[in-house]
């Protein structure tokens, strides 16, 4: 199984940084079933564009990349080994840009939150599971935090990752 293949939770969540909440609920199943075992809505004709639709704002990590390798290719004296999908950042030729969810100097770990005890790495089950955050807070703007839910396939294993990230109002 490719990395690329890898998909991404798209279950929209509140919004941490306008709004406080308390005892906020995110079902695991759920949203594994939601993205496991359903076809997408809409599929691209070429397969390499599947995970470049629905961006709005920016471009999306893929087409960063093809642009980048395409153009930036000789500015780098060497390229790094980048894991799970990352490349050499043609900016800082000593790092590797990493898609969501992963880090690390070679996008080899999970992406680190920077909100204290928030984010983590779940196994989903076949049993209904909650993730559940207690307490008053605010998501101050570009703070964020990662999960990664793993469940086991026949075969294999897939990994979706989630970044819940703080927004200015």
């Amino acid at each position: 199984m490719q990395n690329d293949a890898f998909m991404h939770v798209r279950k929209m969540f509140p919004d941490l940084s306008s709004h406080r909440h308390r005892d906020m609920k995110v079902s695991v199943a759920t949203e594994i079933k939601w993205v496991v075992f359903y076809r997408a809505t809409i599929t691209t004709r070429d397969g390499n564009y599947q995970h470049t639709i629905g961006q709005r704002k920016t471009l999306s990590f893929k087409d960063a990349k093809i642009i980048n390798l395409q153009y930036c290719m000789g500015v780098c004296t060497r390229q790094l080994p980048c894991q799970n999908s990352g490349y050499t950042d043609p900016r800082e030729c000593s790092e590797c840009r990493c898609p969501e969810g992963y880090g690390g100097t070679f996008c080899e770990n999970m992406a680190e939150s920077t909100i204290p005890d928030c984010g983590g790495e779940l196994n989903a089950t076949s049993t209904y599971q909650t993730l559940q955050m207690e307490g008053d807070f605010q998501a101050p703007s570009g703070s964020s935090c990662a999960w990664r839910i793993t469940v086991s396939l026949e075969g294999g294993y897939r990994s979706f990752y989630r970044t819940l990230l703080g927004r200015s109002m």
